[in-house]
């Protein structure tokens, strides 16, 4: 008897051991930890709250797939202020143990770059670029649209819809200004008369600019910002007569005050499709997923390196990440194709869109 029960234990010992090593548990996969740094609270905390719901979302969808990795997501609240940038960088680095940093805008990406390149640590940055910008660094990525085509779209709507003159009031900030001036240029060589007016942070008000710019028979508007300073510009057009159907905007629609923003034609960064958006949007119980989009797609991008260079020697390394995505050339984004150029920068599709009662239409 004694002989048929150890026979029992030992078989049914076996035949554990052979289930776990079929089948391991969640928590055996090596990690993959991602650290964010986005605004979430303050007056950009709308655009942070959007770029969270998108890596949320590429999470929850890709744990249902049976992947070599665990991905671990890690927020920090940077209050768009490059000073708390630091902070966050060096406490996800250090404490937290990161593997990969997400940011959003030039001007913290720049921040975060030489942070993470010292440390060996891969680096992911939604914005808008100049195709020629100096580049962040080795193991920083810029993922977003070119000024290049946002310049090539901007002008092609006001073409189109037969527009004679335009005054451009742009945030001086980065590679904003720098967009702003190449749309002016474009559009005087196109025959349409143009202002451009560039402000400093923490401008308030713009109503003596407006007035200036109407008695110059200016009747369109173009506001290259972000909050609060674009809520600002916007409410003061309002105040002067200037209806919403004669501004255009890029960045001003990335705050909280969506009914602020209907019928005005914003040109974006990746939005993604009109599906996507109403998915977000729901599930997240958001009127406002700006950057939704770019931060899904920068998930699934880290997913399907990973994934790729999976090795059971150890887990892959940066340099390996960086060469594998260089090498990639094209993938599918949410909102159309991807495509990676020089200097680490990956080109996203262009969204138009506007807004009717408060929520985000896509136009194009």
């Amino acid at each position: 008897m004694k002989k048929v029960l150890l026979a029992l234990v030992l078989a049914l010992g076996l035949a554990a051991c052979g289930d776990k090593a079929e089948a391991p548990k969640e928590n055996e996969k090596p990690v993959v930890k991602i650290g964010a740094i986005f605004p979430l609270t303050g007056n950009m905390a709308a655009l942070g709250e959007g770029c969270k719901a998108g890596l949320l979302k590429a999470q929850k969808e890709n744990e249902r797939k049976n992947l070599k990795y665990k991905y671990e997501l890690i927020f920090e609240n940077n209050l768009g202020n490059p000073a708390t940038t630091t902070h966050a960088a060096n406490k996800l680095i250090h404490q937290d143990k990161v593997d990969i940093i997400i940011s959003h805008f030039n001007g913290i990406g720049y921040v975060v770059a030489p942070i993470a390149e010292d440390n060996d640590v891969l680096h992911f940055c939604g914005t808008f670029q100049n195709a020629d910008a100096k580049p962040m660094g080795k193991t920083s990525f810029v993922q977003g649209t070119s000024n290049e085509d946002l310049q090539k779209k901007v002008v092609e709507v006001i073409k189109k819809r037969g527009i004679s003159n335009i005054a451009i009031i742009s945030f001086n900030f980065s590679s904003s200004a720098q967009l702003a001036e190449l749309i002016a240029n474009k559009l005087q060589d196109e025959n349409v008369r143009t202002s451009l007016n560039v402000f400093n942070p923490g401008e308030r008000d713009f109503r003596i600019l407006i007035e200036k710019l109407k008695k110059e028979g200016f009747t369109y508007f173009y506001v290259l910002s972000a909050p609060p300073e674009s809520d600002i510009i916007l409410k003061q057009l309002h105040e002067a007569n200037i209806d919403n159907k004669y501004i255009f905007g890029q960045g001003i629609d990335a705050g909280n005050n969506n009914d602020m923003y209907n019928d005005i034609i914003c040109f974006s960064l990746n939005l993604g499709n009109q599906k996507f958006i109403d998915e977000v949007s729901q599930e997240y119980n958001l009127r406002n997923i700006y950057g939704a989009a770019l931060n899904y797609d920068i998930f699934n991008l880290i997913v399907d390196s990973f994934e790729s260079l999976y090795s059971e020697n150890g887990k892959t390394s940066t340099n390996d990440v960086v060469n594998y995505i260089n090498n990639i050339n094209k993938f599918g984004c949410v909102g159309g194709n991807c495509v990676v150029g020089s200097n680490n920068m990956i080109k996203t599709p262009i969204t138009l869109r506007t807004y009717k009662y408060g929520n985000p239409l896509i136009l194009e």
